[in-house]
């Protein structure tokens, strides 16, 4: 991690200008039409639009309706659409739960201590008030410590500072707390709305995109490694491809977990579909990176001969099946099917690798002996 020194700090503010020059005149470069088609402007323009119209509806709110609530202020709604909507319906989803639930105990929290303190003298108040933030903050930390969780902890912990503070001396008010748990309500059923009218990008397609593209990402893969083995032309270890697939991957789970909230909770078999499809790939994936291993083992010509020549018939005649095969499921996830299809590649790159290491292990073992 580099040190924040003045010079770094001015040359991440320089490259984040250069970046935010450049996003701009790819905007103003792109017509009307490619801005509504391209899914890198409808978040940002998801998110500007949503914020806007809420605040335009609070501000035409007449002042002399206001004027009945004491704790009325719309900028909890306001600043929970800002801080809760994600690109996707499922993480956005997700995050919405975890911010209504940490809301709602911050403030129980936080409306029952100020209650306590309030029958204390003001003399004595600052001791038990320390000493109650001191465990409150503990079990709020603890919470934040689990990734799960973590938001709805640090949300609880907030809530409870503005609410405890926010009435510190003065007799607690159940609606102060009340006031704010509903205003981050209206925020969070504003960006429900927005996420699924406007531009909706559900979790579950992202994960299904991503799985077509690391099927074609596999068989091509699988071809680089059939050729290597083969020794049909000098090819360089694919390291690189091997990362993007791995990289994709992550991406690929990350999308899994936020698609869970997005299925029906009484009918799930759906989800363990796509948790069925990623294991499938995963397998197949590493079953690929192993098979890269053993050709990097380096085994000499005659013996690397010996090995191959019995499987590389069959190796070749895979390479064309499996890139069709692929092409498919890559194809018909990119059309929303519901339930996406077990990877083709799984079953033969398994059975492949199992054969060729089996072979390799043998021959090397009667050289040896």
């Amino acid at each position: 991690v580099k040190a924040w020194t003045p010079m770094n700090m001015w040359i991440w503010f320089r490259d984040l200008a250069v970046h935010f020059y450049n996003c701009l005149q790819d905007f103003l470069d792109m017509s009307l039409r490619q801005i509504w088609a391209s899914p890198r402007w409808k978040f940002p323009f998801r998110l500007s639009l949503g914020t806007v119209i809420l605040a335009t509806v609070f501000l035409l709110i007449p002042v002399s309706f206001t004027a009945r609530f004491a704790h009325w202020n719309p900028l909890w709604s306001i600043l929970t659409f800002a801080i809760v909507i994600l690109p996707s319906l499922g993480a956005t989803i997700k995050k919405s739960i975890h911010r209504v639930v940490g809301t709602i105990l911050g403030a129980i929290i936080g409306h029952v201590v100020a209650e306590i303190l309030y029958d204390v003298s003001t003399s004595s108040r600052p001791i038990p008030f320390l000493i109650i933030s001191f465990f409150v903050f503990i079990i709020t930390s603890f919470v934040q410590l689990i990734p799960r969780y973590a938001y709805s902890g640090s949300v609880a912990a907030l809530t409870y500072i503005l609410v405890v503070y926010g009435q510190y001396g003065e007799k607690p008010d159940i609606f102060y707390a009340a006031t704010r748990a509903v205003f981050i309500s209206v925020g969070i059923i504003w960006v429900l709305v927005m996420s699924l009218v406007l531009f909706p990008s559900r979790s579950s397609i992202l994960y299904k995109k991503n799985l077509g593209v690391s099927m074609e990402k596999l068989a091509a893969l699988f071809e680089i490694l059939i050729k290597r083995i083969v020794n049909e032309e000098e090819i360089p270890t694919p390291t690189e491809q091997i990362k993007a697939i791995h990289n994709n991957y992550q991406k690929m789970r990350g999308y899994l977990k936020e698609s869970k909230v997005e299925f029906n909770p009484f009918r799930m078999h759906g989800f363990r579909s796509f948790q069925e499809a990623l294991e499938q790939s995963d397998l197949a994936y590493y079953s690929l990176a192993s098979m890269n291993g053993i050709i990097d083992r380096g085994f000499g010509k005659e013996l690397q001969k010996e090995i191959i020549a019995p499987l590389a018939t069959d190796m070749l005649n895979l390479i064309e099946p499996i890139k069709i095969s692929a092409k498919q499921c890559s194809d018909t996830l990119s059309h929303h099917q519901p339930k996406p299809p077990l990877n083709p590649l799984y079953s033969n790159i398994s059975q492949l690798l199992m054969t060729l290491d089996e072979h390799y292990f043998n021959i090397r073992n009667q050289h040896i002996n």
